[in-house]
């Protein structure tokens, strides 16, 4: 049996949000957090965050007790030690697996089973020194590759692989202690992406897939699996 309600360890359901709502549907959504979700977001440095979480944790919740047939006080988020966020439903639906990102007035949330996944999304911002983040933060291989690209496209190619790599970081599990120099990623945002190369424990031999994902244009997104999976739009 490959399917938990609407999930499906054969694809990714992958869902567009949009965070920048009206006060009153910000409100609704409170409806949906738990006090200590609540009291997270009222901790939050400022009211975009704040409202970030807000919307895209309601959202999260919302999808998840449709594709579980499950109330809402039956869907509880906890972390791992590296902060990866899952499903703590005791010993029901452990094959959920999900990865959640927002930036600015955009969230993903993608859904699958079995599977290890992450999911990435950036506003391209044009004010963004890209050039010292990619020197700082990239492997010398994928510094390089950027700057072969033609200057037009560099920005665009920079959150390209920013968005890969942070995407496979959270499939992986590790999150950042993973290290980001650590592996390569092809860097051109118009071809499919793809891992060139990993420097961590030789023993993992998962085969990792990166995915562009289509979204505003406004916005870099893309996805890393533990497997070749297929992706649905919701």
């Amino acid at each position: 049996m490959n399917q938990t309600g609407s999930l499906s360890a054969e694809y990714v359901d992958l869902y567009s949000i949009r965070l920048d709502l009206p006060q009153t549907d910000i409100t609704n959504c409170l409806q949906w957090l738990s006090e200590a979700e609540r009291a997270r977001a009222n901790k939050l440095l400022s009211s975009t965050k704040s409202r970030e979480f807000i919307v895209t944790r309601a959202n999260l919740k919302r999808i998840l007790t449709q594709a579980l047939d499950e109330s809402a006080a039956n869907i509880t988020i906890a972390n791992e030690p590296g902060g990866k966020p899952y499903l703590d439903c005791g010993n029901r639906h452990p094959r959920v697996r999900f990865s959640v990102s927002h930036s600015h007035d955009l969230a993903l949330i993608a859904l699958t089973l079995d599977h290890a996944i992450g999911v990435d999304v950036e506003r391209i911002r044009a004010e963004v020194d890209h050039a010292s983040l990619s020197r700082r933060f990239f492997s010398p291989a994928e510094f390089e590759a950027l700057q072969q690209c033609d200057r037009a496209l560099r920005l665009r190619a920079f959150f390209a692989t920013w968005t890969r790599k942070e995407a496979l970081v959270k499939a992986h599990g590790k999150g950042i202690a993973l290290g980001l120099q650590q592996f390569d990623v092809s860097v051109d945002p118009d071809k499919p992406p793809h891992v060139l190369a990993t420097r961590w424990d030789s023993a993992d031999t998962v085969d990792w897939q990166l995915h562009n994902i289509e979204t505003d244009n406004n916005y870099m997104a893309s996805l890393a699996t533990g497997s070749q999976l297929s992706i649905r739009y919701r």
